[in-house]
């Protein structure tokens, strides 16, 4: 059985198949089942559910999703969502990303197949497919609780999402996160996700990293491609705007709850981020729905 110390730690598990690279990152609720209750907040990798029992019920950008039992719930990268707890239902998920392994992957490959499928959800993916579950991960849940080698589960998970992405096979293709270090990824993100609300200095992450402030400014750049500063005001504004959307709640407050110190600098930086007011912004998002 592995031993996570956290519930904030992960397990990543690689395979590499066909021109199909990926990776997968496994949280302590992968084995448990628990769907902890969480703030609104975003990854930037794919993230997938599959509900066992029960009713799972979230908030997706606008869309209030509730699931059912044999449902398989697909969050694309930077999708804004929010969890809610029911100890009455059960629900696995898993976080993956892919890229392609090599530069000129031949057309039917199979990472042709998951780009095609996977890369053209924007907000979410549902299907309800209970025998995805009870053929692989259902299994590959049981090796990797018994603390069974990797090469047990990792074919599991890609049969699975193969399954998921032929079934559901969409004729679009778009870019796809490089392979990347996918640790450093977690712990910025999980980080940033718990902490948005507060003072944020770059030393708290360089310690979590265990790296000096600078290779840790340089991991940022690579990863996100911006720097720490962009990179927190990115995810405060991100929150802001699906708030603003999707609330009434007044907007000098969501400038406190999202971390900004004071309502003009959240004003400016919205403004130089969406080219608009946050005033307006709220009116004609609202106008539309």
């Amino acid at each position: 059985m592995r031993n996570f110390q956290s519930d904030h730690e992960f397990y990543i598990l690689r395979s590499e198949k066909d021109g199909l690279k990926c990776e997968y990152m496994l949280q302590r609720g992968f084995s448990e089942g628990v769907a902890h209750s969480r703030i609104y907040h975003s990854h930037s990798v794919f993230e997938i559910f599959f509900v066992v029992s029960g009713l799972v019920r979230l908030f997706i950008q606008e869309h209030d999703v509730t699931l059912l039992p044999g449902d398989i719930l697909i969050i694309p990268p930077n999708c804004v969502h929010f969890v809610f707890a029911d100890t009455s239902s059960l629900k696995r998920s898993f976080r993956f990303l892919f890229s392609a392994a090599e530069e000129n992957c031949a057309a039917g490959s199979l990472f042709s197949e998951f780009s095609s499928f996977f890369s053209s959800i924007k907000d979410y993916y549902i299907v309800n497919a209970p025998d995805i579950y009870h053929s692989y991960i259902e299994p590959a849940i049981r090796n990797f609780h018994n603390g069974l080698p990797d090469d047990t589960v990792e074919p599991l998970l890609l049969l699975a999402l193969t399954h998921i992405a032929r079934q559901n096979h969409v004729n679009k293709t778009d870019g796809t996160k490089n392979w990347s270090d996918s640790h450093s990824i977690i712990i910025i993100e999980e980080f940033l996700n718990s902490n948005y609300h507060a003072p944020l200095k770059l030393c708290d992450i360089a310690a979590l990293l265990h790296l000096s402030c600078r290779q840790t400014e340089r991991v940022i750049k690579k990863l996100f491609h911006t720097t720490f500063c962009g990179l927190v005001t990115q995810k405060r504004l991100t929150i802001a705007k699906y708030m603003l959307k999707e609330t009434d709640i007044p907007i000098y407050k969501i400038s406190e709850m999202v971390g900004f110190s004071n309502q003009s600098y959240f004003f400016r930086k919205f403004r130089a981020s969406e080219h608009d007011t946050p005033n307006n912004y709220r009116r004609t998002k609202k106008a539309v729905r």
